[in-house]
């Protein structure tokens, strides 16, 4: 029961405090004569996002909701980071070939990320606020809790499976969520393994800079495909099979080095 409540607190107050910064950043756009609009501009998105994602640090961490120690990194754990950002890497080609697959889930917020995106500061946000912001609630809140609650006597996995799902709800689009899921048994693992959100913290950096990155190459075609990317299906499933080789080997070396605090 526990276990149950402190998701659903967890959960609720973040979409609280994201619909607290949607109604203040609306509001003030109102009283300076900005009407109200159902489809946001880049420069609204991004002060949302902004006031959101500090909201979100502050009000968790604030809250002691997501403790706060220095211990992990007392370990010297350079090597894990090093692989971590080797992985996140690895797992890129990977991702946009299963994504290229799964085009019948629809991307209902693809057009608000590239507005984001193409704002100044946006990719800030979305490469480094989001991921803290994000790994603050769904690992050092909520699997902590999960892997904490030892009444319920719920497995590793379990709890790892279960932070991943409820992660790849909160994003609210289709397109992302099975991405998410991966990701999120991915960041569990590294929180479950060193009881740090240091680790998931610059693995996801590193994925969502890398995707700003390649969309604001790409600002002209958001949705290329890995096989547009690569001129054939052939050597897009190839580019994938060299991030597996990548992140394989990867994952590997994390589960050599990896030390709790």
């Amino acid at each position: 029961m526990n276990r149950t409540k402190n998701i659903v607190l967890y959960f609720a107050f973040f979409f609280l405090l994201q619909l607290v910064a949607m109604a203040l950043v609306t509001g003030v756009g109102m009283v300076m004569g900005k009407p109200a609009a159902t489809d946001m501009d880049g420069q609204q998105l991004l002060f949302i996002e902004l006031l959101f994602t500090l909201m979100v640090i502050a009000w968790f961490l604030g809250r002691k909701w997501t403790p706060v120690s220095g211990n992990w990194l007392k370990t010297r754990p350079l090597g894990v980071l090093a692989w971590t950002v080797i992985g996140s890497l690895g797992v890129l080609l990977p991702s946009m070939w299963l994504e290229e697959h799964l085009t019948f889930l629809p991307d209902i917020a693809g057009n608000d990320i590239m507005k984001l995106i193409g704002e100044r500061g946006g990719i800030f946000v979305i490469s480094v606020l989001v991921p803290l912001s994000e790994e603050i609630v769904f690992r050092g809140a909520i699997l902590r809790s999960l892997l904490d609650d030892q009444s319920e006597r719920t497995g590793r996995w379990t709890a790892i499976t279960i932070s991943a799902l409820v992660f790849a709800v909160a994003h609210m689009n289709p397109a992302q969520m099975p991405h998410a899921f991966l990701i999120g048994l991915l960041l569990g693992w590294l929180y479950e393994r060193t009881r740090s959100i240091v680790p998931g913290i610059v693995l996801h950096v590193v994925n969502n800079g890398a995707c700003c990155l390649l969309a604001r190459l790409y600002v002209n075609n958001p949705d290329i495909t890995l096989t547009e990317l690569f001129g054939s299906s052939g050597r897009a499933l190839l580019a994938s099979v060299f991030g597996l080789l990548i992140f394989l080997p990867a994952v590997y070396q994390l589960h050599l080095r990896m030390k709790k605090a």
